[in-house]
């Protein structure tokens, strides 16, 4: 039971009031053993509110010699300064009051105060006497438990709303921009470190997700590991995607798969997640932020957590490019991919040769086809590519070749097509647009750079693209909506 101030009763001759001293000393001390062993710290202190008793001799880092005549309020890491409240001094039993405790390093600890005050006989507050709890370990358990729920959550959202998706491009698109939301991120990369044999001399390429049992020394360059970018969000990467993909393949090299780590690399506090998969191995993401901001144990389970996730449609995604690849075809249009639209074009160059016939390359980009994707969402934008390829082919002859280059840019080859008929039929392109229907009927302005081969002018599919890009890009940058040829200047 807390003693309440001075006795008004203490007995004035010697012996009795020695003796009842001594009781009072020895209750004092039962109720300090008895406190510590509920508590980390008993304390009392005066009416100004500075300890005058201590127990034990050393506790939180301070000793009871350093804290006796100190204000008690002062240790507090936040005092409530804003309603007067001080668990040291309270005017009413305190229980398991939660604050801050300082430590002489200048650490904070978690702590429950429990106190009750002390009166002088006309009823004035003397003091208060009290306890105090380390709540430092519960706080962090419960803290730890929070941040599992949450990041349960936050993995549970995103892939609830990459499963509104279909094409597995689109997936990941919306996980990856769900997560840079989730996380704060600025911006993230998708690598995959493909195994690849070494050169004569050069050590043996490690397992799948293993250490190698020799090679170079630790941060040279990996020969046996093939980097590339399979998915990008966000803000532009900060440095170049050479450096990030080396940085990247020589820290998979030497670490077993699934791995996760917060690092600082280009300058910038980094994310980076790693696990194993059935066609590359591994696939790494690597997420960053603006700012020199710091990243949570949260910030990287969430990643790891999405990453995981990932992994199946990250391999349907592979599966689907290299059927693509192996069939010509462009996944989300039907239209000849890039690499065989290349292939198609050279096999007919030697006839346009033989036969003495001209041909003409158009490459069409659809205007401001971004707002469609921010407007509609990339859904939308998606069918918007698919109506435009139906547009492009019902513009050219059967025997035309048309091909999706990539995003919103498509190509046109013409057989036989001079300057003038190719110019007619991209001045008929760029008047009418090209039209799709979403949730309305949309008109979409068009841009086409153009380039005519010659007959036996021996210009390849590859140069011929290079000039048709650099004509896009000119026509563009005056404003777009009309067409121009390579190597002519732009006109108003």
């Amino acid at each position: 039971m807390a003693m309440t101030g001075p006795i008004p009763f203490l007995p004035s001759h010697g012996t009795e009031a020695a003796g009842f001293a001594a009781a009072l000393i020895d209750s004092r001390a039962r109720w300090r053993d008895l406190a510590l062993i509920a508590s980390d710290l008993t304390f009392e202190t005066d009416a100004g509110g500075a300890f005058v008793l201590l127990g034990p001799a050393e506790a939180f880092g301070w000793t009871t010699r350093t804290l006796l005549g100190v204000a008690a309020e002062t240790l507090l890491v936040r005092p409530d300064s804003v309603s007067g409240f001080n668990p040291f001094l309270p005017e009413t039993p305190v229980r398991r009051h939660r604050a801050w405790l300082r430590r002489p390093d200048g650490e904070a600890v978690s702590i429950l105060i429990s106190s009750v005050p002390l009166h002088a006989p006309d009823g004035s507050l003397s003091g208060a006497r009290g306890s105090i709890q380390d709540n430092t370990e519960q706080d962090r358990q419960e803290e730890r438990l929070v941040e599992s729920l949450l990041q349960h959550r936050t993995v549970s959202e995103i892939g609830r709303r990459m499963r509104r998706a279909v094409l597995p491009d689109m997936v990941i698109k919306i996980g990856l921009d769900e997560l840079l939301e989730a996380t704060g991120a600025s911006g993230a990369l998708v690598v995959a470190c493909d195994a690849a044999p070494p050169a004569p001399g050069e050590a043996t390429p490690p397992a799948a997700g293993g250490r190698p049992a020799s090679g170079p020394a630790a941060g040279a360059a990996l020969p046996w590991l093939l980097p590339r970018v399979l998915h990008r969000a966000g803000a532009p990467s900060p440095v170049s995607d050479r450096e990030i993909t080396a940085h990247v393949c020589r820290t998979a090299a030497t670490a077993t798969t699934p791995w996760t780590r917060i690092e600082t690399q280009f300058d910038r506090r980094v994310i980076l997640t790693a696990i194993g998969t059935h066609f590359c191995e591994p696939v790494v993401l690597v997420l960053w932020r603006e700012g020199g901001r710091s990243w949570s144990n949260g910030d990287a389970a969430v990643s790891a957590g999405f990453l995981a996730s990932l992994a199946g449609v990250l391999e349907h995604d592979q599966v689907q490019r290299e059927l693509a690849r192996q069939s010509g075809a462009d996944t989300l249009t039907g239209l000849l991919n890039r690499d065989a639209f290349a292939v198609e074009v050279n096999r007919r160059l030697d006839r346009l040769d033989a036969e003495g016939l001209s041909a003409t390359l158009m490459v069409v980009g659809l205007d401001r086809f971004g707002e469609i994707n921010g407007t509609h969402g990339p859904e939308k934008g998606d069918d918007a590519l698919r109506q435009a390829a139906h547009v492009l082919r019902d513009a050219v002859r059967p025997t035309d070749l048309v091909a999706r280059l990539g995003g919103d840019v498509f190509a046109l080859w013409l057989d036989g097509a001079d300057q003038f008929a190719a110019a007619e039929r991209a001045e008929v392109l760029c008047q009418k647009g090209v039209a799709v229907t979403l949730v309305d009927s949309i008109q979409l302005q068009v841009s086409v750079g153009l380039t005519t081969r010659p007959s036996r002018s021996f210009e390849t599919i590859e140069t011929l693209l290079e000039q048709a890009h650099a004509a896009l890009a000119a026509i563009k940058l005056a404003g777009g909506g009309r067409w121009h040829f390579y190597n002519e200047g732009v006109g108003t």
